[in-house]
């Protein structure tokens, strides 16, 4: 693997182990006394398309590599935020961890096991995600007040339920909650790309990790990273880059998001 820059220090350009990307991203260095330290990570093809298909099939976009630093990344957080879309039609699994690998991330000092965290509007599922098997102290679900009562009751049996008193749950107040309430400092963001936006509108997104895979979706629709309202020609949400790494043809980019002045 190449790595082409990267503003850590001491980190040297050139060929490098894949083991060694991301080994150390230090984001506890800078977390927020209110809310978690927040960054995003997602892969996409070269025209931007980060679903290409039906439930299951976004794994088909990274290779092997981008699963492999995308669970560095993830290890290296308390929490991971998941969104109603993911959670209803991919719903993946809590990921028990051995002893070894909760002795890993103690090292890293986040949580021995991550709190997977779901967030949903009405939390209308089909059934009740997969997710929570890990239990209400491993799991937590954010959920609007359109949640029926039948719901608000199986699902409280399962996880950590915090239900809001509006529509839609204030980003920062669950952030808050998180940080306050179940000591999550570094979360990461799977999305989806709703998701991805309203945090980033809210000004709660700190880093975004893209794999862009060297594939192409086409069509004239498709879903990118940030869906939702656009931003205004003269007011773009800029990020500064942080890092850059290659194997074959696959980038893997590190951005920093650049705070308004």
């Amino acid at each position: 693997m190449q790595r082409l820059l990267d503003d850590t220090p001491g980190a040297v350009l050139g060929e490098i182990d894949r083991g060694a990307v991301y080994a150390d991203l230090r984001f506890g260095h800078a977390v927020p006394d209110d809310r978690p330290y927040v960054v995003i990570n997602m892969v996409a093809t070269v025209d931007g398309k980060v679903v290409i298909g039906g439930p299951g099939t976004t794994h088909l976009i990274g290779s092997r590599t981008d699963h492999f630093l995308m669970t560095r990344i993830e290890g290296q957080c308390d929490a991971v935020l998941f969104g109603a879309t993911l959670m209803r039609e991919d719903d993946p699994g809590y990921p028990f961890h051995d002893g070894a690998r909760q002795q890993r991330r103690i090292a890293r000092g986040v949580r021995p096991e991550p709190l997977w965290v779901g967030l949903t509007t009405r939390a209308s599922f089909p059934r009740i995600p997969r997710m929570f098997e890990g239990g209400p102290t491993r799991t937590a679900l954010f959920s609007g007040s359109g949640i029926a009562n039948v719901d608000r009751e199986a699902l409280a049996r399962v996880t950590s339920l915090t239900v809001s008193d509006t529509p839609e749950v204030s980003l920062p107040s669950m952030l808050h909650t998180l940080r306050l309430d179940h000591g999550v400092r570094v979360l990461c963001c799977l999305g989806g790309p709703a998701v991805n936006a309203a945090m980033l509108r809210a000004g709660v997104v700190d880093e975004v990790f893209c794999t862009v895979a060297p594939k192409i979706h086409a069509g004239r629709r498709g879903v990118t990273m940030f869906e939702g309202e656009p931003y205004p020609a003269e007011a773009l949400a800029a990020l500064d880059l942080a890092a850059i790494h290659a194997e074959e043809s696959e980038v893997y980019l590190r951005y920093r998001v650049r705070r308004a002045t």
